[in-house]
């Protein structure tokens, strides 16, 4: 008795016999079917975080405690995690009774921590609390800008945790 291979007459026989061989085949060689690989877990987003104006903060740091001059430009108190600018200043003049004329600066100072912003304005040698960190003005005065043809105020501050 001879096996002799009769091909189908119609298209439906025609697809049986061709997925009938191709179940065969696979079935015969494990490595054709793939087994899928289960997808790795997903990470959980992270937690939106909103601005936070001393990590967000480019420019210039300075040390907790030390004494620096403030001008245009804002700096970030390490150590107390905030960033302290100058708003503007303002100077003051007061004739004493022997003639002489005495020049005095206040200052409005801006701290930022976090989301939170406070301004307060300072009269030189004064000191005041801000966001949990202490402001002193320790001296304020003004430079002339050649550039811009105009005097540009600046203090010179010392902030500290506040205890």
């Amino acid at each position: 008795m001879s096996h002799r291979f009769v091909p189908p007459r119609s298209a439906p026989a025609l697809l049986a016999t061709i997925a009938s061989l191709l179940a065969l085949a696979a079935c015969s060689n494990p490595q054709l079917i793939e087994t899928p690989k289960p997808k790795p877990a997903a990470e959980a987003p992270a937690a939106p975080t909103g601005p936070d104006a001393y990590r967000d903060h480019a420019g210039p740091h300075i040390a907790a405690g030390e004494v620096f001059r403030l001008k245009d430009t804002a700096f970030a108190v390490d150590g107390a995690q905030v960033v302290v600018s100058l708003v503007k200043a303002a100077w003051s003049k007061r004739e004493l009774p022997d003639g002489r004329t005495v020049r005095e600066g206040s200052a409005e100072i801006q701290v930022a921590r976090g989301e939170e912003s406070t301004r307060r304005i300072l009269e030189q040698g004064e000191s005041k609390t801000m966001l949990g960190v202490r402001v002193s003005v320790v001296n304020a005065g003004e430079d002339y800008d050649e550039k811009r043809l105009d005097y540009i105020p600046w203090v010179e501050l010392k902030v500290e945790t506040a205890q």
